[in-house]
């Protein structure tokens, strides 16, 4: 259904179209494609997020800490640097997980769930949600876990989150 051309200029919306589906070898081979070329640096910090999704999401953290690394790369030649390093909670959660700061990770997101200026979408509601309902679970506040999943089940109930969540209920 994709495409990896990589001239292709809607590559981020078919990123996000197969990351909502699960389709997460899509996923990486854009991703790829798109970082590997210099025309595409204006998006590279969404390309490097997907990425990041997708290997949270398998558990694969080795990769999850190569793309942080590349992260980490990319916006030290940045001015503003520690800027974008604060204002981006998903490597924010990603390093602390990564570090087995689980409850780092759900005070990061359970301040951002439940501001309603930060989830202003139904999207956005369900993707913290998500990682906030794995930051539950990793510290053991289950009853809390067992609601955020069922939330995001219940809204995403045809998107990929709303299968991970049932993964957690389950």
């Amino acid at each position: 259904i994709y495409s990896t051309n990589n001239n292709n200029k809607y590559a981020l919306e078919e990123v996000l179209s197969a990351y909502l589906e699960g389709d997460y070898n899509t996923v990486v081979n854009i991703c790829s494609l798109k970082l590997a070329d210099k025309k595409c640096a204006i998006h590279k910090f969404s390309y490097l997020q997907y990425l990041g999704r997708v290997y949270f999401d398998l558990g694969e953290f080795e990769k999850l800490q190569e793309v942080c690394n590349d992260f980490e790369s990319a916006i030290s030649k940045k001015k503003n640097a520690d800027g974008i390093r604060k204002s981006n909670k998903l490597f924010q959660y990603f390093k602390s997980y990564l570090e087995g700061n689980f409850e780092g990770c759900y005070e990061l997101y359970r301040n951002l769930y439940e501001d309603p200026n930060y989830c202003k979408t139904k999207l956005i509601k369900v993707q913290i949600g998500h990682s906030y309902g794995v930051a539950c679970y990793k510290t053991g506040r289950m009853d809390e876990a067992k609601s955020v999943f069922a939330y995001v089940a219940e809204i995403a109930d045809k998107l990929n989150y709303g299968n991970m969540a049932k993964r957690y209920l389950n």
